[in-house]
C-alpha cells in the first residue's frame, strides 16, 4: 500500500512493517511493542514530552544526546572517547544519593566524594590523599618541587624530615 501527497510517496508498507518519507508528527504517542526501531535522522521530542525505554537505548557513535533549551548539556560518544560536556551556561554539578566515585573499568577507585563531605584521591586503587575536618591527610612519601609554606599554626611531623639538596 502505498499513499501520496501532492505527487510524492509519503507512506509506504514493506516486509518490514511501514515506510515513513518526511515529517511525521504524532498527537498522542507511539508504543513499539516490541523489535528495535531505527532512526536515520534527528528524533525530536516536544516540551513537556516523556520518552520511555523499556530497558536500553542504542546509539551509534558519533551521536549525542542533547538537553536543555538550548542544547547546554551534551552527552557523545566519537567512537573512541566518551564525553559529558556542559556547552551551556552554568555549572556542571553531578549529586549522588550517597558517594560519587570515580573509577577504572575495573572499578579501581581514582577519587571518592563522600556523602559525609570529604574526598579522598587514590593511587593504584589505595588512598593517598583524604581531606578531614582539620585540613589533608597524606599517605606515603610527598616530594615538594618548591617549597611547604605554614602560614600559621603548628606543624607535627611523625617520621623523619630531610631538608636540603639529595636529602
Amino acid at each position: 500500500v502505498e499513499l501520496y501527497y501532492d505527487g510524492a510517496k509519503k507512506l509506504q508498507t514493506t516486509s518490514g512493517g511501514v515506510q515513513i518519507t518526511g515529517i511525521a508528527t504524532l498527537t498522542n504517542r507511539l508504543h513499539v511493542q516490541a523489535g528495535v526501531s531505527t532512526f536515520e535522522a534527528d528524533v525530536r521530542f516536544g516540551i513537556g514530552a516523556t520518552v520511555g525505554f523499556g530497558t536500553s537505548a542504542f546509539f551509534k557513535d558519533d551521536a549525542a544526546i542533547f538537553l536543555g533549551d538550548d542544547s547546554d548539556l551534551k552527552i557523545h560518544h566519537d567512537g573512541s572517547n566518551s564525553r559529558i560536556q556542559d556547552v551551556g551556561t552554568g555549572d556542571l554539578i553531578l549529586q549522588g544519593s550517597a558517594d560519587i566515585k570515580l573509577q577504572s573499568a575495573s572499578a579501581e577507585n581514582y577519587i571518592v566524594a563522600n556523602d559525609t563531605g570529604s574526598v579522598d584521591i587514590f593511587f593504584d586503587n589505595s588512598k593517598k590523599v583524604e581531606t578531614t575536618s582539620g585540613g589533608l591527610k597524606v599517605t606515603g612519601i610527598t616530594t615538594l618541587t618548591d617549597r611547604l609554606h605554614v602560614e600559621a599554626g603548628i606543624s607535627t611531623f611523625d617520621a623523619d624530615v630531610r631538608f636540603g639538596i639529595g636529602a
